[in-house]
């Protein structure tokens, strides 16, 4: 049994190259965590040799090495059963602790013995060019405990990434941990049913460092239809399971950021038994919170940032028909800016319309003098950009989460 106060844990697969940047914030931050514990998930990169030689140069570290892929939460999972410590922290190995994120928790946790752990903000970054596009979780002030009664309040329509976030492990034990038949999912549902059973300790500092990629856990299971459905209706039985909890996951929103596919998957399931889970992103409480946090603030920021831009363009297209070009044209309204030609999607059959603006392919998209291409997308961001810049070389390209590209 691995015992200290802090305990963070990692499972990796080919990511050596981030490995060293992600050793090095957890043990150089303000309060380092006591162990590190890793698994290599039989990776097929120089991941081995890096933590080798990590390992061997930190006693605090410790590394263990599959002969074969058992999975990311099959590894959690079996690290959190030798442990034995108050906090945990789940670390991905592309990202990176922010610098007070466990000294900070360590405080506030050890003041609110109820909450079940301490959340902060996110910040994303796409390279190594040191540049970084914070999202605030929640709003401005000091830490504060958040009830399960104010949570939706204070929080509707958003989330704390689990990146930021730090577990009582107990509390986290007493839940039956991270559900495997949610996947890609089971965190952050997790961390929405501590919060709405317990309560936790918010505080606006930013507790994580996080790399978007188009190739992550996340974004390549959403692909896969047939794996993407046996997850939401996985998840929808847990809600069955649980009226409570399903009550107040509907209150939240937070199944309206989860994208078309899982709103149409909603939809028709049982013949649409649980179609009100997603019929909460316009009540005026929800949209009074989520557009002060969140991604709509980073995208209002974005779009000041842009400002002369917009306004200077012949056309003005937006790319992309989700929740984030929804977000998108809200924040160009609030801001007084103009209102985008059309949107541009790479494949218009069955794309709803938004707001009535017209849709056009991305492969037959005209070429005009002095275009702005707006795009918003935390997972696709990068490979929008790229696949964008290909079919319209003459448009400049204006983007929310990889500033750096900006």
């Amino acid at each position: 049994m691995i015992a200290g106060k802090v305990i963070e844990v990692c499972s990796t697969y080919n990511h050596g190259r981030f490995l060293p940047a992600m050793i090095d914030a957890a043990f150089s931050a303000e309060r380092p965590p006591d162990w590190l514990v890793v698994t290599d998930d039989a990776s097929t990169d120089n991941s081995r040799e890096i933590l080798s030689r990590a390992a061997a140069a930190n006693p605090r570290l410790l590394v263990r090495f599959n002969d074969h892929n058992r999975g990311a939460l099959a590894n959690v999972e079996a690290m959190l059963a030798e442990i034995d410590c108050d906090y945990v922290v789940l670390r991905s190995a592309d990202d990176r602790d922010g610098r007070q994120l466990v000294a900070h928790a360590v405080t506030q946790l050890d003041a609110h013995p109820d909450a079940a752990f301490y959340g902060a903000d996110a910040a994303y970054y796409v390279d190594d060019s040191g540049s970084l596009v914070p999202e605030p979780a929640g709003l401005p002030g000091p830490a504060r405990f958040v009830t399960p009664d104010r949570f939706t309040g204070d929080f509707g329509g958003n989330m704390i990434h689990g990146a930021a976030v730090v577990f009582r492990l107990g509390a986290l034990r007493a839940i039956g941990g991270f559900p495997a038949v949610l996947a890609w999912h089971s965190d952050w549902f997790t961390i929405l049913r501590l919060a709405f059973t317990h309560g936790f300790v918010y505080e606006p500092i930013t507790g994580a460092e996080i790399y978007l990629d188009s190739g992550s856990y996340n974004s390549t299971g959403t692909r896969s239809l047939e794996r993407a459905t046996a997850v939401y209706r996985a998840m929808l039985e847990i809600l069955r399971r649980e009226p409570v909890l399903r009550t107040r996951f509907r209150e939240h929103a937070v199944f309206d950021l989860m994208g078309d596919r899982f709103r149409t998957f909603v939809a028709t399931f049982e013949n649409g038994a649980f179609a009100d889970l997603c019929d909460r992103w316009t009540a005026p409480e929800i949209v009074a919170a989520r557009r002060l946090i969140g991604i709509h603030a980073v995208v209002r920021d974005a779009l000041r940032r842009h400002r002369a831009a917009i306004t200077a363009a012949s056309v003005l297209y937006v790319y992309g028909a989700g929740r984030h070009t929804e977000i998108m044209l809200e924040c160009l309204t609030e801001l007084g800016l103009r209102r985008p030609d059309a949107v541009i999607v790479t494949n218009p059959e069955g794309t709803k319309p938004l707001q009535g603006l017209p849709l056009i392919a991305l492969s037959t998209c005209p070429r005009i003098d002095n275009v702005i291409l707006l795009i918003s997308s935390k997972s696709y961001e990068e490979e929008m950009r790229r696949l964008a810049a290909q079919a319209l070389p003459h448009a400049r390209i204006l983007t929310v989460w990889s500033r750096c590209r900006s």
